[in-house]
């Protein structure tokens, strides 16, 4: 029989609040005798019953994210823990906010709970370099370490981004979709906001809004996102077939069908 599911949904929920609790907290300590963007680094730890699944999460951790990770210990309560050690990055609300949600999600898909953070400054002052010619390249790592899983450190480069250039559409959309994958809705509706209001032509800003707001289950504000990213382009299959399923979701089937058979029309392939 198989063990039971050490990382339940509603632990996930509790956590997910406290974590940002306790990243709020661990912010405010290291800015009182450090600066924004001055980097830092995260010792934490991880708890769980499964020493396999621990095994896969650390090697996932030193291979994707760089980190160095102790070996697996067994704890007097039976359970299985490893200390890690963060890369040094620069610390911002919003960068510490995003470490702790992917480590937390990290944790959740290896059924293990993310048990304790401590905040250390690095022993030199070091800071970004906020050069505009710097902006291309961060922005070319943020997409790398996007397609390599690290969603943490994306969203760390996309917003160093925003800060030389805060005039970049594309560098909102990135962080959004990021954002949307760590469960964070609101930051990432803040962000597709922000993108819309600098190109409001942008299609897949407002399809991948409307998605989000047909997740969190606000279809009317899917079906005007999905309707203005049809205004900017007539055979976005795409954006035909998720408003018909928003109009399912609201029981307009008529409208639903005739969506859904222009996307047809227009090539898409649920």
């Amino acid at each position: 029989m198989d063990s039971p599911i050490f990382f339940s949904h509603s632990l996930f929920q509790t956590l997910y609040k406290q974590t940002l609790q306790d990243t709020q907290m661990l912010y405010h300590q290291f800015r009182k005798t450090q600066n924004d963007f001055q980097y830092g680094q995260l010792v934490f730890y991880f708890l769980g019953q499964d020493s396999q699944q621990l095994g896969l999460l650390q090697e996932k951790l030193r291979d994707i994210y760089s980190f160095s990770v102790q070996e697996i210990q067994k704890t007097p309560q039976d359970k299985y823990e490893i200390k890690c050690e963060s890369i040094a990055f620069p610390i911002h609300t919003s960068t510490l906010r995003y470490f702790a949600l992917d480590m937390l999600v990290q944790g959740k898909q290896h059924d293990c709970v993310l048990d304790g953070m401590a905040l250390l400054a690095t022993e030199e002052k070091q800071m970004p370099d906020w050069g505009k010619e710097h902006a291309i390249p961060y922005f070319d790592k943020a997409l790398a370490l996007y397609e390599n899983g690290n969603l943490f450190e994306a969203i760390l480069y996309w917003t160093l981004v925003l800060q030389i250039d805060k005039q970049d559409p594309n560098a909102y959309y990135s962080r959004a979709i990021a954002k949307q994958q760590l469960y964070d809705a609101e930051e990432a509706l803040k962000d597709y906001d922000a993108a819309l209001a600098l190109a409001p032509f942008f299609k897949e800003a407002w399809v991948n809004k409307g998605t989000l707001w047909d997740a969190i289950g606000e279809h009317e504000k899917a079906i005007d996102c999905f309707t203005n990213a049809i205004k900017e382009d007539m055979q976005l299959a795409i954006a035909y077939f998720n408003r018909g399923n928003s109009y399912k979701a609201l029981q307009q089937l008529d409208k639903a069908e005739s969506d859904w058979s222009m996307a047809i029309d227009l090539g898409y392939k649920p």
